[in-house]
């Protein structure tokens, strides 16, 4: 029924059932779709408790084994929602990213901002962030990451720039291990990015394992989440500043205490700041699950 947390599960399995089936034909890697699509409903900015958020830029961490639809995925779902940005990472520079100052013929060096802040209010997907990590760049987004805030010092003096946006970040483990040979995901997240500090800033952090024998399914039927419906409904939800009222937001700050308590020392679950995200993903949900009929 509408307006339940049955109808939102529900409405929720009906698109997610059309992007694995009908979009992405990525078989039985549900869990990952389910993180994309959240990703892109997941507002930039909400209020909880009369208090409008601190962190710009959602973020999710995709880290698993090779080919298994990682970025054909999100590259899909791209395509389908008619929004976001596919952004190689293997060999990015901080100029490139950010932005700083390059060469264009004639006029000499430029100032430009990279391609964070050029698609700020929208959604990148970086592939292959490992090299970034390795290069010290990945360290260097804190300012993007935390406050959505794009800064650079130039001869010129300082230049800032809004850079809230969504991002989905994927990486194969380090050293190509199979991430089946890691006791735990968080193994092998550790190994990829040190510090607690990074890794707290994610929403989601999700492991895409191999799949030896996939559900295939190469049925024509006809998908409800189509390609129109999908991008006016983005348009919709990217439109939106939504607010929890006083009892949505208690729910969350609960829900956030109870996963601290059950999963305790997890890095993206800090206490000062695991209900920003619970309410975050809150939104998301209701964004995905909103519907309406034909006559408005």
């Amino acid at each position: 029924p509408p307006g339940t947390l049955q109808g939102a599960h529900e409405r929720h399995s009906v698109i997610l059932r059309d992007i694995e089936f009908g979009i992405t034909r990525i078989y039985d890697q549900r869990v990952m779709l389910s993180a994309y699509t959240l990703l892109f409903f997941m507002p930039i900015h909400f209020h909880m408790f009369g208090e409008r958020n601190q962190k710009g830029s959602p973020e999710i961490l995709v880290l698993g084994d090779s080919r298994q639809g990682k970025t054909t995925a999100a590259n899909k779902l791209m395509q389908h929602f008619g929004a976001g940005a596919m952004i190689d990472a293997e060999g990015a520079t901080y100029v490139g990213l950010v932005g700083g100052r390059n060469e264009y013929g004639s006029a000499g060096k430029v100032f430009a901002w990279g391609a964070l802040p050029m698609n700020n209010g929208g959604m990148v997907f970086l592939d292959e962030i490992d090299g970034l990590v390795e290069d010290g760049i990945f360290g260097k987004l804190t300012s993007i990451r935390s406050s959505g805030i794009a800064q650079r010092s130039t001869a010129g003096g300082n230049r800032r720039t809004s850079a809230a946006l969504r991002m989905i970040m994927a990486s194969n483990p380090v050293g190509s291990r199979r991430l089946a040979q890691y006791d735990s995901l968080m193994y092998a997240v550790r190994e990829l990015i040190k510090k607690p500090a990074d890794l707290a800033r994610f929403e989601l952090i999700v492991g895409v394992y191999k799949i030896t024998a996939p559900n295939f399914d190469y049925s024509t039927e006809e998908i409800d989440y189509t390609q129109e419906v999908a991008q006016e409904h983005l348009r919709w939800a990217w439109q939106q500043e939504p607010a929890l009222d006083k009892a949505e937001s208690q729910l969350a700050a609960d829900r956030a205490k109870w996963l601290c308590a059950k999963y305790e020392n997890m890095p993206t679950l800090e206490p000062t700041e695991a209900r920003w995200k619970v309410g975050r993903m809150a939104c998301a949900m209701a964004a995905l699950a909103f519907s309406r009929g034909p006559d408005g």
